[in-house]
């Protein structure tokens, strides 16, 4: 009978090791699942969050893309709304808006090293600053020319002017005439004044930097400037994803090569 007791005691323990064998595989079995569960939902989750933000792009795109295909943008301004069904039978939203850009009497552009931004003056005051910013290795020089009407004529102001003291000693440009302001947030930290003659009448600023390794931002400001063209900012929505894209449309000017033809204050003559 003892000898029966103690198999029949064996078992027991035997089968307890057992449960607590299988309920620790069962935990980590269900620990290994959980965790595989959870990452292939996260990566089904980052799967669809590229693929909404890629669509979300590609809305925003479709709106730049109606709106330049506009003849006349000046009767396009606004507001308007491009909201759909994708192909899978979800709403999408895509928006986008057109507005003047600089016409509140600040225009802000950026620059890369030689290129022309010309800045309609028609119709404002004349008179002005030119600001721009420090680039972040080299400080830019600027040759800013004005053009306007004595009469029939087309006349020009040059200001050529560099704030680095050792370059002015071999390029004879002037030193700028302000110093550093501010605007919408962002400093710039040099600035020249222009000036149509009395009685004259302005017509454009052309502006071109020198010595930037980048592209740098520059801040026109003069009372009454006019529209310096169109700003078109387009917002495309998918799912959860918000994209945004913005393309300025400017005025028709003369090519950069325009500022190294000869100019003339009177008739040419052979």
């Amino acid at each position: 009978m003892s000898k029966i007791k103690d198999q029949r005691s064996k078992l027991k323990r035997r089968s307890g090791q057992t449960l607590i064998i299988v309920m620790v595989i069962m935990v980590i079995s269900l620990s290994v699942g959980l965790a595989v569960s959870t990452r292939a939902t996260s990566s089904l989750r980052r799967v669809t969050q590229t693929y909404q933000s890629a669509q979300a792009l590609s809305f925003a795109e479709s709106g730049l893309e109606t709106a330049l295909a506009v003849a006349d943008l000046s009767t396009h301004m606004g507001d308007h709304d491009m909201g759909d069904i994708d192909e899978d039978g979800v709403a999408t939203d895509c928006s986008y808006t057109v507005s003047l850009a600089g016409s509140t009497g600040n225009f802000v552009s950026f620059l890369n090293r030689d290129l022309v931004q010309q800045v309609n003056l028609v119709a404002g005051s004349g008179s002005g600053t030119v600001y721009w910013s420090a680039d972040s290795e080299e400080d830019a020089a600027m040759v800013i020319t004005l053009l306007y009407l004595d009469g029939t004529d087309y006349k020009i102001i040059k200001y050529a002017v560099d704030p680095n003291a050792s370059r002015r000693v071999n390029n004879g440009f002037a030193v700028p005439s302000i110093g550093s302001s501010s605007y919408d947030g962002v400093t710039y930290s040099y600035g020249q004044t222009f000036a149509t003659p009395v009685g004259k009448t302005p017509v454009a600023l052309r502006i071109r930097s020198m010595y930037n390794t980048g592209a740098i931002s520059f801040w026109v400001s003069a009372a009454n400037l006019p529209g310096q063209g169109y700003r078109i900012t387009s917002t495309g929505k998918k799912g959860s994803s918000i994209r945004k894209a913005e393309v300025s449309v400017g005025q028709p000017a003369a090519p950069s090569m325009f500022d190294y033809v000869l100019f003339s204050g009177g008739n040419l003559q052979k």
